[in-house]
């Protein structure tokens, strides 16, 4: 993936000057991450020519179910797990160009988002983990605008601290139950660079 990433602004540099600067000042926008992170969506608002207000959502759902056979020296057995999972990450950030009248420039961001997950698993009892809090980070991107008003970006956080409730309940069977509580901190410094297409109008 970050091989590929590579490419792309390697032949986005090779093209700048085919291209004309967008000035987001006043402009909308919507971003959207490419290929796994089609989620990944951002609203985009210009509030000066180097400048733009955020907010940014992120969506992701799945279930199914997973099938296995367990076998002992006393007994057999076809068992089924089903399981469903969703999350919603969203809030504000605030964006600056440090080339805002070039069509290839650097970024920065800043953002606030909360945060909330549900996660329900069912085999011959149930789990249900849930999760909620708040996460404010820094992230930097390198964003290429084309004449057609749309643009390619390659962004990644690079700093982010959460802070997250989880509330863990097992059912057992049998009237037997067990919930566990607690709150995590935590922080992160690294890059994971993802690639973005934004249309501004």
């Amino acid at each position: 993936m970050r091989h590929s990433i590579v490419a792309v602004l390697a032949m986005m540099m090779g093209f700048a000057s085919a291209a004309q600067a967008v000035d987001v000042d006043g402009k909308w926008g919507v971003g959207a991450g490419l290929g796994n992170n089609f989620t990944d969506v951002t609203l985009i608002h210009g509030r000066s020519p180097s400048s733009a207000w955020l907010f940014d959502a992120e969506l992701e759902q799945n279930e199914g179910s997973d099938k296995f056979h367990q076998e002992n020296p006393f007994f057999s057995s076809d068992q089924t797990v089903n399981h469903n999972f969703w999350a919603v990450d969203a809030g504000p950030g605030l964006r600056h160009y440090t080339r805002a009248s070039a069509d290839f420039s650097p970024y920065w961001d800043l953002f606030v988002h909360g945060m909330y997950e549900h996660e329900h698993i069912f085999i011959t009892g149930s789990q249900d983990l849930t999760i909620y809090g708040a996460e404010a980070g820094a992230a930097i991107g390198l964003e290429y605008f084309t004449r057609w008003h749309f643009s390619v970006a390659a962004h990644t956080d690079v700093v982010t601290g959460q802070w997250l409730y989880r509330k863990q309940t097992e059912n057992e069977g049998f009237g037997n139950s067990i919930r566990l509580t607690g709150h995590q901190q935590t922080a992160s410094v690294g890059i994971s660079p993802r690639l973005f297409a934004r249309v501004y109008f």
